[in-house]
């Protein structure tokens, strides 16, 4: 019995004095509290009439074209009708002349069977070119190529959907 009236004391203590807490933390809450900044109220714009409105710039863009005279861009005339079914093969490389690069412009003609079939000009010393497939079919024919007029010492042959790298050397 004196236990429980003893637990009771104790008890009773505790809620007079706050339960335990201390006196800082309470100090620490107040201070918080006196701290704080209260919010301050933002604008909000209004929304303007529709004849009101500014309309936003577009920018020009000017896209420079290079246009190539028939002097130096001869372009090979087609042999036979394109198949549109079947993908071109594409040839890409380096082409030169005496064992320098050709100069911009150098034409490079690919021929099937001795014919011009696809030409394309040189710059910075590279090339691209493609050559549709024909009817009759190309598959498996030999493709001679030219830099200038100067047959090339490389060959290829045509695959259907083939991109070859080939590096095209002529000499004079």
């Amino acid at each position: 019995m004196r236990l429980l009236s003893a637990l009771a004391i104790v008890l009773t203590l505790l809620a007079v004095v706050g339960c335990g807490g201390s006196d800082e933390s309470t100090a620490t809450t107040e201070a918080n509290n006196a701290t704080s900044v209260p919010p301050t109220a933002t604008h909000i714009p209004t929304p303007t009439s529709p004849s009101a409105a500014t309309s936003t710039p577009v920018p020009t863009v000017t896209i420079p074209t290079q246009v190539p005279n028939a002097a130096n861009c001869p372009a090979a005339q087609p042999i036979r009708t394109p198949n549109s079914d079947a993908p071109p093969n594409i040839f890409l490389g380096t082409a030169s002349i005496d064992g320098k690069v050709a100069a911009d412009g150098a034409n490079v003609t690919s021929c099937i069977d001795g014919e011009p079939v696809a030409s394309t000009l040189v710059s910075e010393g590279q090339f691209l070119i493609t050559i549709e497939q024909r009817s009759p079919s190309l598959l498996g024919k030999e493709v001679t190529f030219s830099v200038d007029g100067l047959d090339a010492n490389e060959t290829a042959v045509w695959k259907v959907g083939g991109a070859d790298l080939i590096d095209l050397s002529a000499e004079r």
